[in-house]
Parts: C-alpha cells; structure tokens; sequence
C-alpha cells in the first residue's frame, strides 16, 4: 500500500509505502527514499542509515524534509 502524504494546499510532499517484510519506507514527491521505519528493530532511520529514534517516526523525517 502507498499512503500520499499532502501539505495543506493539497501538493504531495511525501509518500509511505509498505515493504513485504514489513518495513515502511517514506520518499520525498520526486521518489527519493528519505527514511525507513525498521519493524524488526523498532527504529526509524533516514536515508543515511543514521537512527533518527525508536519506534515508527517517519513523519518526523517527512517535516525535516519539506521544502
């Protein structure tokens, strides 16, 4: 499943997409992958790899993102 993530004017800024291992991962409106949430681990990490935190915090990576 793809979630639209859309700003309040209604742009898309941002997409969720379900992986088949469970894993979610966030892409900016171009497609550009911007962060993971790791179900396994339970840690959300950006595109880097770098740990943002636990849980799912994906939309804290899509609000750093925003342009």
């Amino acid at each position: 499943m793809k979630e639209k993530i859309r700003d309040f004017n209604g742009n898309i800024i941002a997409t969720i997409e379900d992986a088949s291992n469970g894993d979610l991962i966030a892409r900016d409106f171009i497609g550009n992958i911007i962060g993971r949430y790791d179900k396994r681990c339970n840690v959300t990490r950006e595109f880097s790899g770098r740990i943002i935190g636990p849980g799912n915090q994906l939309g804290v990576i899509i609000g750093m993102n925003k342009k």
